[in-house]
């Protein structure tokens, strides 16, 4: 039950946070009249809204722990937890992209990437696999928590009024949620399709950001 609820909020947190997004992005003309998203990539990131919600209905109706014996899609989705932070990391960094321009999201990102490592090693290698699976839910709470102050379309409004945004790992939490839907029963080949869909977003988001496409 623990598991279910803590899956169950942070899957609301993330749902959250995905369409304040989109208001955001869509209004930040407001800010920056002459620096906007192109209408491609706003059209493509409200599509991926729409997936996700609906992703979200599927993935968290009728919970429940299905004892089935953990494969190569397990492995494979616990792998792109942490492959989608490397797509994600440089959109903004200091250096090195395991280094950010921040001190917090510097902590976090060594966090999220070490991590999951350790929390895999007893999913797989203990019978403890519930108590992996709350560690791992926390772990996603952990990133959330604001630690990017770049101000861009996506973060201008959390700059603003709290001064860091936490949006630079949402992709991260995304794979983690969707890992999880794995232990909770869900089809692992289609959350193995989503996410691989979340790392060709941050891909995108990365290399629209590097050739200064986006912003």
């Amino acid at each position: 039950m623990l598991n279910i609820g803590l899956f169950r909020l942070l899957f609301s947190l993330i749902i959250a946070l995905w369409f304040k997004c989109i208001w955001d992005i869509t209004h930040a003309y407001e800010v920056w009249p002459n620096t906007t998203f192109p209408d491609w990539f706003n059209i493509l990131f409200i599509g991926a809204s729409v997936v996700v919600t609906i992703a979200s209905f599927w993935l968290t109706s009728k919970l429940e722990r299905i004892e089935t014996q953990t494969g190569s899609l397990d492995y494979l989705l616990w792998i792109l937890i942490p492959v989608s932070l490397l797509c994600v990391l440089p959109v903004c960094y200091r250096g090195s992209i395991f280094y950010s321009r921040y001190e917090i999201s510097t902590f976090l990102r060594w966090i999220l990437l070490v991590s999951p490592v350790f929390i895999g090693g007893i999913f797989f290698l203990t019978k403890y696999k519930s108590q992996a699976v709350t560690l791992l839910l926390v772990l996603g709470f952990i990133a959330l928590i604001p630690n990017d102050g770049c101000k861009n379309q996506f973060n201008y409004w959390y700059v603003k009024y709290i001064g860091y945004s936490p949006l630079m790992y949402v992709p991260v939490v995304a794979n983690i949620l969707f890992a999880v839907s794995a232990y909770f029963g869900k089809n692992k080949r289609l959350l193995v399709i989503l996410s691989l869909g979340v790392c060709v977003g941050c891909l995108i988001i990365r290399f629209g950001h590097r050739f200064k496409i986006l912003w």
